[in-house]
């Protein structure tokens, strides 16, 4: 009797130590239970909870981004699994039956390539890539475009009910688009001699729906990539404010990289003075944007200058 009683205590310890062991895993952040599940294909950053993951910039002429399909099993499959997949622009008319704003639209054609619609996952292997190239150049930077690419078939394995869509996207911005551009230049700070200034149109392109790029003039010279500012507003229902214009961390990198404008140090970044003109029906043509930037260089002399903005 005693025995069978030990007996008993140590089986029922450990099947409670199991069940804490199987509840641990179940809850473990980030941890998903394969053992149990038959096999199958999902897309990196796919579905609407990566869905701000999937947002990209119009910062240069073509946009790279990764398509890449994971197979999501115990063991690596001893053959090859090949996955096709595609521009799925349902999957924007129902995101825009959800979510209504900001309203995205299809890329143009000729303004973007899926390099490859089928994907081979090797032999042992848990994935595989393509890239899909958005050419930035003639969008119209008011609007919103979104490239869904979704998963057609999987040689047989199964397809998440979530995972199966990523949502490629920029967000465009209501005071992006064409401007005209002038900038005038100080050698020193104290001086009202000015060098001849220059003009020109410029795109002005969004980096989100309430941020702005805008070129700088004199340190164009010297940096590649071309610096810019970051010009950031708040936008309620179409009433602008809170405007603030400074030069990106990065165009602040370049200047002080050797291959750039060694041993320079930005004094100052201002947005001085702002205009909204019109409204959003003609794209808020007549909006005019200020800055002022005060550079010394690595002689030690200040260089002081004004960009001005109109929008066309």
């Amino acid at each position: 009797m005693k025995y069978s009683l030990i007996k008993f205590k140590v089986l029922f310890a450990v099947s409670c130590m199991l069940i804490v062991v199987a509840s641990c895993v179940k809850e473990r952040t980030g941890f998903t239970d394969l053992s149990t599940t038959s096999d199958f294909v999902v897309l990196q950053n796919a579905g609407l909870g990566n869905f701000s993951a999937t947002a990209f910039n119009r910062g240069s002429d073509t946009v790279k981004l990764t398509v890449r399909a994971d197979l999501a099993s115990v063991e690596s499959s001893s053959t090859p699994v090949t996955v096709n997949i595609k521009l799925d622009n349902a999957a924007i008319t129902a995101y825009n039956n959800a979510n209504p704003l900001p309203g995205y639209i299809p890329f143009p054609a000729g303004k973007f390539k899926l390099l490859s619609t089928t994907l081979t996952i090797p032999a042992g292997q848990h994935y595989a890539e393509t890239t899909l190239e958005i050419y930035t150049n003639g969008l119209d930077p008011v609007l919103a475009y979104m490239a869904p690419i979704s998963i057609v078939d999987a040689s047989g394995k199964g397809l998440s009910a979530n995972l199966n869509t990523v949502y490629f996207h920029t967000i465009g911005n209501p005071l992006a688009g064409q401007y005209s551009y002038d900038f005038y230049r100080w050698n020193v700070a104290d001086t009202t001699t000015v060098v001849a200034p220059s003009s020109s149109i410029v795109n002005i392109s969004p980096k989100g729906p309430t941020v702005l790029l805008f070129p700088e003039s004199y340190l164009n010279t010297f940096v590649d990539p071309a610096p810019i500012i970051n010009l950031s507003f708040t936008d309620n229902a179409g009433t602008f404010s809170n405007f603030s214009g400074f030069l990106t961390d990065e165009t602040k990198d370049d200047i002080t990289d050797p291959n750039g404008f060694a041993g320079s140090i930005v004094t100052s970044t201002v947005l001085v003075g702002y205009h909204i003109s019109g409204n959003a029906a003609n794209h808020y043509v007549g909006s005019t944007f200020r800055f002022y930037t005060s550079i010394k260089n690595s002689s030690g002399g200040f260089r002081t200058f004004i960009d001005n903005f109109v929008k066309l």
